[in-house]
């Protein structure tokens, strides 16, 4: 007769005596147990095989996913509910409007801040995935269709006016992470930093043409467009080389802080010389020792932030080609060593 008691106490033995860590009186009574007791054979198989350690790895995944499933029905309720809750003053909006015959726009604009709300609110709880990023393009979307609908009520035309800066101001900080959290095509995958950049770069040019066509300045049209294009082609020379030119990586943080400090120091001179025609270097009214002028206050400020760039870009310059070279002497080494 297998004493229970015995069957208990060997199981609770079996990992340690697989082990090989407990005594020596414990081992063989374990293994006179299971001479006689079929069933802690079996238990005493499975601890072998690592079949324990599995089912409670399944046993505990499980777990895992019926919380995970529990706190996504519960943030689908909370969801469901806000949702609710916010459709009540857009449906008691509604009846009132319908009743007294008043500017529907009242609606509109109710209704897109109710989205603004859920998009910051409902759409973080129900989403699985992407939860900034989706919050942030339907949170932008919400806001231009409150100005739509302020415009109407307004009697229109500053829609434009309003929307176009606006979606400038959101693109800038917003935009990237939009574009992070986005699923683009395999093509474009890769080019997240380009195409953040190409956005920006246009909605800067279309904010500039919409305030000044809106107030019918022209020739503030064409100096903002020439200072819009003076700032972007440095920006744009940086990134490209810093995303795609193929060197080291210290040779790129050379030429970016070069054309930073060439861009900082010429671009007055640049944008005088498309704007006006007028042909003068800042730089050659730096005076050292005259503080007091305000030409020789900005050519001396453009010319130290040209040599600052300069310093910096040939010492970066400089640590690239040292890194090359240490890099291919020990690849020489190793091919030296290698057997043959």
């Amino acid at each position: 007769m297998i004493n229970t008691k015995d069957c208990e106490l060997v199981q609770d033995l079996l990992p340690l005596y697989q082990d090989k860590v407990c005594s020596d009186s414990s081992a063989a009574f374990v293994e006179e147990h299971l001479k006689h007791c079929e069933k802690c054979r079996q238990l005493s198989e499975k601890v072998k095989k690592h079949e324990v350690e599995d089912i409670i790895s399944s046993e505990s995944n499980g777990v895992l996913a019926r919380h995970r499933l529990k706190e996504k029905s519960a943030a689908w309720k909370a969801g469901l509910i806000i949702g609710g809750l916010l459709l009540l003053p857009i449906l008691i909006t509604l009846i009132v409007v319908i009743s007294t015959g008043k500017n529907p726009g009242v609606l509109g604009v109710l209704t897109a801040s109710m989205l603004l709300v859920a998009a910051l609110t409902v759409l973080p709880l129900m989403s699985s995935c992407n939860r900034l990023s989706k919050s942030l393009f339907f949170g932008s979307l919400s806001i231009i269709l409150i100005m739509f609908f302020t415009d109407l009520m307004e009697g229109g035309g500053n829609f434009f006016y309003w929307a176009v800066p606006t979606v400038f101001g959101l693109s800038v900080p917003f935009f990237p992470i939009i574009i992070h959290g986005a699923k683009l095509p395999a093509c474009l995958s890769g080019h997240k930093t380009l195409i953040s950049l190409l956005w920006d770069s246009i909605w800067l040019y279309l904010t500039i043409i919409e305030v000044c066509l809106h107030n019918g300045n022209m020739e503030g049209l064409k100096e903002g467009v020439i200072v819009a294009s003076l700032c972007l082609i440095p920006l744009w020379i940086i990134v490209l080389t810093a995303r795609y030119l193929p060197v080291n990586p210290w040779f790129k943080a050379g030429i970016g802080v070069l054309v930073f400090g060439a861009a900082f120091a010429f671009i007055n001179d640049a944008y005088g010389l498309i704007a006006y025609g007028k042909q003068e270097l800042c730089i050659l009214n730096a005076n050292f020792l005259n503080w007091n002028c305000d030409t020789c206050i900005n050519g001396n400020i453009f010319l130290i932030v040209l040599i600052t760039g300069v310093v910096a870009s040939l010492t970066f310059l400089a640590v690239g080609i040292c890194t090359e070279k240490l890099k291919k002497n020990q690849e020489k080494n190793k091919q030296e060593k290698k057997p043959e």
